[in-house]
């Protein structure tokens, strides 16, 4: 049974127009953060990365600061098992160096090294080749908006993970 809108608008509690385009647009973020996922994995593979990996090397290289682990874990999701491996990993292949922190010999802190700099550069742009082409296509004012949307949106979502966090 097909629903009518203009009824669904007349029920009590029923969403109205607002409340619909959100869920279409969240709806629509959803599809491209799975889309955007797989294209990426199947791309890091030749690279010897995986998504997790490339999250942690891309997180540390827009840090002007070493990171503690804990902090690298909570800022990409991934547990601080993961990370402290995964560092092992860039670490012997010289994309990253780890220290201990002065004021907490327990903690470590870990950044990128030139090496680990020019490694995601030589990876970033043969992620996602064909949508390059088409985002070229674009003029530059579309795609500097979009940015600036995505950028909203991204912030948004953090201040969500703030408030949600455990304390």
């Amino acid at each position: 049974m097909k629903r009518n809108p203009e009824e669904e608008e007349n029920l009590p509690n029923a969403p109205t127009p607002e409340i619909r385009q959100i869920v279409a647009l969240l709806t629509r973020v959803g599809i491209v953060s799975q889309l955007y996922h797989s294209i990426m994995a199947e791309n890091l593979v030749g690279h010897g990365l995986t998504v997790a990996q490339f999250q942690v090397l891309a997180h540390l290289s827009r840090r002007e600061k070493p990171q503690r682990i804990t902090d690298i874990a909570r800022a990409v999701d991934v547990g601080q098992p993961a990370v402290t491996k995964m560092l092992a990993k860039f670490e012997n292949a010289g994309w990253v160096s780890v220290v201990e922190e002065s004021s907490d010999r327990r903690s470590r802190l870990a950044s990128v090294t030139p090496a680990g700099h020019d490694h995601l550069r030589r990876v970033q742009p043969q992620l996602f080749p064909g949508l390059v082409q088409q985002l070229l296509a674009w003029p530059a004012e579309d795609r500097e908006r979009f940015l600036q949307d995505l950028t909203r949106f991204s912030a948004s979502l953090e201040v969500i993970r703030q408030l949600d966090a455990p304390r």
